[in-house]
């Protein structure tokens, strides 16, 4: 005979499997293009070789003639943000934070060592950005704002306010996508403002933003599931009560 306890416990999974189902599909989804980024950007840079990537020809073609620590310090910057995309995807993504707590500690410090190893980078870099001031600011603005929900995701789990820790990190692993949507909004508005130039620049200033909508976006859709398979289950063992 089946335990009261027991039909309780499977109408509470029951209930959350709408949520489990859809935070899964959004994880592998992001797991996904964070490899496929990974394995793009490392290609360009490392197996190629900078001088044959578009950013490198786009900066050359503007008159910029990079030096040897200029090179260093770009290779800093990418290899970094690399490694801040794949440990992201094992701390965040994968959800490994609740079978194995170790790997999910030292993923998420790996993590923030590298956002800050690459924003610091990427400081330098900034004052040297195609486009002017308008590109110069708008990076300076982006590796602050990627310092800062870094920084605040790490604070969160220092203080074991895990339900806060865990919003943070989804919208640090969101600016930690800028420089793929940062690509992708210069290739969507070349032809409708008729340059690449202003497209980039345009870019600059929205790729982080764009990337924080969506992780609200996500977060609030999360919540509201969440909220309503409480409720179904909060209704399951009400019902299985008054049997």
């Amino acid at each position: 005979m089946t335990s009261r306890p027991a039909a309780k416990d499977r109408a509470a999974r029951k209930a959350s499997t709408p949520t489990r189902d859809w935070k899964s599909w959004i994880a592998w989804g992001v797991a996904v293009v964070a490899v496929l980024w990974i394995l793009h950007t490392a290609t360009q840079y490392f197996a190629m070789g900078v001088d044959r990537t578009t950013f490198m020809q786009h900066k050359v073609q503007s008159g910029f003639e990079p030096w040897a620590g200029w090179r260093i310090v770009l290779g800093v910057h990418v290899a970094a943000a690399i490694t801040a995309m794949a440990t992201g995807v094992v701390a965040f993504v994968l959800g490994i934070r609740k079978q194995r707590w170790p790997l999910h500690r030292l993923a998420g410090r790996t993590y923030a060592v590298a956002v800050v190893i690459s924003a610091v980078a990427g400081l330098p870099l900034a004052f040297t950005a195609t486009g002017g001031a308008s590109a110069t600011i708008g990076f300076l603005l982006l590796n602050g704002v990627w310092l800062a929900t870094a920084a605040a995701t790490y604070l969160l789990a220092r203080r074991h306010d895990i339900a806060r820790h865990r919003a943070w990190a989804v919208r640090s692993y969101a600016v930690t996508f800028a420089n793929m949507t940062l690509h992708l909004l210069t290739a969507l508005l070349t032809d409708p403002l008729d340059s690449r130039a202003a497209a980039y620049i345009v870019a600059v200033w929205l790729c982080w933003p764009v990337n924080l909508c969506a992780a609200e976006v996500a977060l609030r859709a999360g919540a509201r599931l969440n909220a309503r398979s409480k409720k179904a289950v909060t209704q399951k063992r009400a019902a299985s009560t008054g049997n």
